[in-house]
């Protein structure tokens, strides 16, 4: 029997909810399980070590270990048919690096999975530190720094979508220059120029609000920055790109941006009504 998992992954903000999962009672902190049976599903699971060090050979030894367990060529897969998870401990910071190599040694959909940790941001956007480490399971046991793939073969229709507690405003920027920067541990993005103009000024500016609002260096206000966020709009569904501190004129962002990316200003939604409308949307397609 395939089996995968991760404890949560949470990242402490001062005076700020965070990690708590959404249930019939509300927000709870609870454990979430799911379970498939059927004789048209193969799944193969794979346990990913040590990846701090070793990430980038040990998770294309999983991917080549799981593809052949199911009986398909990473190569040529029918995205119809298969999909892919993966479960990172994130304190690694090693999460996008093993993504991009799975994207770049196949053709299969990574999904989604689950980031496990416990980050403290300040910690971890000023200074890099990575947190307490997460873990993540799948039947030979519970592992820190460390991840775990699953390929999924499906011949029962499916589809997958994605959706946020987060709308686009109608205001965008054309991110003209960043580049990327390490701190500590942790790779950052900094985004020095918005439409050819300093990033933390136009971002201000759209907001209607002070420089001050954005809090100091030093001491950012992480709140504010989790209340506006950025976009990368994909066929309508929103990517969110948090930002983490203004830096002189420039704002860094612990997400991959690139130059000539269009960023929405995203305002706050409601999560659960945008979420029964997808599903509702997802079951007319499926018939």
């Amino acid at each position: 029997t395939a089996f995968i998992g991760c404890s949560t992954m949470k990242i402490t903000v001062p005076f700020f909810k965070t990690g708590a999962n959404i249930t019939n009672d509300g927000f709870k902190d609870c454990l979430t399980a799911m379970s498939f049976s059927s004789n048209k599903i193969k799944a193969s699971v794979k346990l990913i070590r040590d990846i701090g060090n070793n990430w980038e050979e040990a998770s294309k030894k999983a991917l080549k270990e799981c593809t052949k367990e199911i009986g398909i060529e990473s190569g040529k897969v029918d995205p119809e048919k298969c999909f892919g998870l993966l479960f990172c401990d994130t304190a690694s910071s090693k999460d996008g690096d093993i993504l991009e190599t799975l994207f770049a040694e196949s053709n299969i959909f990574f999904i989604g999975g689950g980031s496990a940790g416990n980050m403290k941001a300040f910690d971890w956007i000023m200074k890099g530190t990575s947190g307490v480490p997460g873990y993540v399971h799948t039947k030979d046991g519970t592992f820190a720094d460390s991840a775990a793939m699953a390929i999924i073969h499906c011949e029962v229709p499916f589809k997958i979508d994605l959706t946020t507690s987060f709308y686009p405003s109608p205001t965008k920027f054309t991110v003209t220059k960043v580049k990327e920067q390490n701190i500590g541990k942790t790779k950052m993005w900094r985004v020095e120029e918005f439409d050819g103009k300093p990033a933390a000024e136009e971002y201000v500016k759209a907001l209607g609000v002070s420089k001050f609002n954005l809090g100091m260096e030093r001491l950012p206000n992480i709140p504010f920055f989790m209340h506006h966020p950025l976009g990368l709009m994909v066929k309508n569904r929103a990517y969110i790109r948090f930002i983490g501190v203004k830096k002189g004129k420039s704002l860094l962002l612990p997400s991959k941006v690139e130059n000539g990316q269009e960023l929405y200003l995203m305002e706050r939604g409601d999560i659960i009504a945008s979420t029964k409308q997808t599903m509702a949307e997802l079951k007319k397609d499926l018939g």
